[in-house]
């Protein structure tokens, strides 16, 4: 079988160990790989695992901060900082539509029937409106559009004609 030519023996040597050499390690290279990408694949599972919940906390802790900072703002007793608060409110709504806090409804509700003024009950309704209704008035991402700080009262003329045209429709 081998020949006396050493370099031909080193050949045939070689082509007959090498070749089920060769198998084996490629045999092995896949069957690691394939655990690897198994390893991976769990590890990925459980980051995004993490990750959601996460997410989750982390929107729980913002919804608290949200809700905090509403609170604070709608106990004033600077009229202008309850209107800036109850346009505030709409705009987290907006930017976060997931956002539920039976406490700020609550206080808004109070705000709409013994507010110290009518524009500020009135904006009260009108925030109620939105907070309790969002789909009767479009979508966030139009709505959001529309808002300005500078001009915070468009929005509200928005919610008025949104409501009235409700109104319309309703008894017609």
């Amino acid at each position: 079988m081998y020949s006396r030519n050493p370099i031909r023996s080193t050949y045939q040597l070689t082509q007959t160990v090498m070749k089920p050499l060769k198998l084996i390690i490629l045999t092995l290279i896949i069957t690691l790989g394939s655990l690897t990408s198994a390893v991976k694949a769990e590890s990925f599972i459980y980051s995004a695992a993490d990750t959601t919940a996460l997410l989750v906390e982390e929107q729980i802790a913002q919804n608290e901060r949200i809700e905090e900072i509403l609170l604070y703002g709608l106990s004033s007793e600077t009229p202008g900082v309850v209107e800036s608060v109850l346009f505030n409110t709409i705009h987290y709504k907006m930017k976060y539509p997931s956002f539920t806090s039976e406490s700020v409804v609550n206080t808004i509700n109070q705000i709409a029937l013994e507010g110290s003024s009518h524009t500020i009950r009135y904006k009260a309704y009108l925030t109620l409106a939105y907070y309790k209704y969002q789909e009767q008035f479009g979508e966030p991402d139009y709505l959001l559009s529309m808002i300005d700080n500078r001009n915070q009262n468009e929005i509200f003329f928005y919610l008025n004609d949104k409501v009235q045209e409700g109104l319309a429709t309703t008894y017609n």
